[in-house]
Parts: C-alpha cells; sequence; structure tokens
C-alpha cells in the first residue's frame, strides 16, 4: 500500500510530466505558426509580384489595343483620302476626255485651215528673196510634222504659223546685214548679204566682189556688179550698216528691173 507521501510524489510527477507535455505541445505548435507566417509572408509576396505582372501586361495591352486603335483611324483616312483621290482622278479623267472631244472637233474645222497657210507660205518664201530660204522652209516643215505627230494643238500650230507669218512681215519693214551661204558659180561661200526689206538683197565676198540676187525665171541667182558706181553704193551701205548706222539714206543700185521671165 502507497502512502500519503508517496501519492504525493507520484502525482507532483504525473502534474508535472503533464505541464512538460504542453510545453513541449506549445512550443510545437508554436513553431509551426511561425513557419506558417513565413510561409504566408513568401506567398503573399508571390501574389504581390504576380499582381505587379499581370498589371503590366494589362498595360502593355491597354497600349497594344491603343496602338491598334491609332492604325484603324490613320487607315481609315487614308481610305478616305483614297477616296478623294479616286474622285479627282475620275473628274480629272472626264475633263480631258471632253477636251480631247474638243479638240478632236477644233482638228476637223482648223486643220484644213493650218494645211492651206502653210502650203500658202511655202510657196512664198520659195518666191521670195532667197533670205535664210532654208530655215524659214524648216521652220514651216516644223509646224507641220508637229501637227501630224499631234505634239501641237489645232489653235497651238495656226499660233506659230500666225507668228511665222509676222516675222515675214516684219522683214519686209527693215533691212539688215546677215552672214549666210550663198551659191556663186557653182560654189557655195558665206558670205555678207544686206537685205532691203525683201524687195532687193546685195551680197559682199572677201576675194569675190559685191553683187545682187537676181531672179531668173523660178529660180534666183547671184550676180556680180561690176559698173564702179554699183560697186562704191554697195560697199558704202555695207560699210554704214556694219558701223550700226540706221538712220539717213543710202543711194543703191536699182535691180528691180532685172527680173527676166519667160
Amino acid at each position: 500500500m502507497v502512502g500519503p507521501i508517496n501519492q504525493t510524489r507520484w502525482l507532483g510527477i504525473s502534474i508535472l510530466a503533464v505541464v512538460l507535455s504542453f510545453t513541449v505541445v506549445g512550443q510545437s505548435a508554436a513553431d509551426d505558426a511561425v513557419q506558417l507566417a513565413a510561409r504566408l509572408s513568401a506567398l503573399r509576396g508571390e501574389v504581390e509580384a504576380l499582381s505587379a505582372q499581370l498589371g503590366e501586361k494589362q498595360a502593355a495591352y491597354r497600349s497594344q489595343l491603343q496602338g491598334y486603335a491609332r492604325q484603324e483611324a490613320d487607315l481609315s483616312l487614308e481610305a478616305r483620302r483614297g477616296e478623294t483621290a479616286v474622285a479627282k482622278l475620275r473628274l480629272s479623267i472626264d475633263t480631258i476626255r471632253k477636251k480631247n472631244m474638243a479638240i478632236e472637233t477644233a482638228a476637223q474645222v482648223l486643220d484644213p485651215v493650218l494645211a492651206n497657210g502653210i502650203a500658202q507660205m511655202e510657196r512664198y518664201v520659195a518666191e521670195a528673196l532667197p533670205f535664210k530660204k532654208k530655215a524659214r522652209l524648216q521652220a514651216l516643215s516644223d509646224i507641220r510634222q508637229k501637227r501630224q505627230e499631234n505634239s501641237l494643238t489645232p489653235d497651238q500650230a495656226l499660233n506659230r504659223l500666225w507668228a511665222f507669218l509676222e516675222d515675214e512681215l516684219r522683214m519686209q519693214r527693215e533691212s539688215v546685214v546677215y552672214r549666210q551661204e550663198i551659191v556663186i558659180n557653182g560654189q557655195s561661200v558665206l558670205a555678207d548679204v544686206l537685205r532691203v526689206g525683201m524687195v532687193m538683197m546685195f551680197y559682199r565676198v572677201k576675194g569675190q566682189g559685191v553683187g545682187y540676187a537676181k531672179r531668173t525665171n523660178d529660180s534666183w541667182t547671184y550676180v556680180e556688179s561690176t559698173t564702179p558706181k554699183d560697186v562704191k553704193q554697195i560697199k558704202l551701205a555695207f560699210e554704214q550698216f556694219g558701223k550700226q548706222v540706221r538712220v539717213g539714206s543710202f543711194d543703191l543700185p536699182n535691180q528691180l528691173t532685172v527680173t527676166e521671165d519667160k
């Protein structure tokens, strides 16, 4: 039988064991709480990082969507510009088509007039004084060719023909000295020529004397002047024109009576 002292000892031991047990259990629970808190803290950090990443991706997506919206607006603007350009092009085509129709109508009316005018001027140049004749005939030929190639409209061609006619009329009112090739005794030589309006033309060639252009039948020839008076008058006129003297009177041989007809 256990005495009172032993019971008390065993009771104390039992209480001590229970206290130690609770202490061990409490320490374990505290350790678990610390680990749980650490885990929760780590999870919270991960959540915050993920949240930040999600925010960045959302911002990037919003920026991308805004970029798409701007591109859509730009494409819409370009489409409207394209529609406007097409409308202007159609209007230009209609205008050109109407203009071409007007040109075709004008061509039917003006081309015969142009052809007749060029032919008349060619006949006139061929029969007039042989002053720059090749260049003058070439100018008329150019008008005809460019009109045939349609590089000139009928009214443009007529304007050029009219300008040519004005030049011919001006030549009839003025007297000038010019250098051109002439044929003397079958040889082509470079000579000074004095054109008196479109009435008379005299020449001067160094070493070959002076003379005048003479109309014989349907052509022109150059005849040397041998009469001392005529030679003196012609040379004096060349000298005065060479000095740019344009005021006063000049005595020149009258060659208006030398034309020979069949």
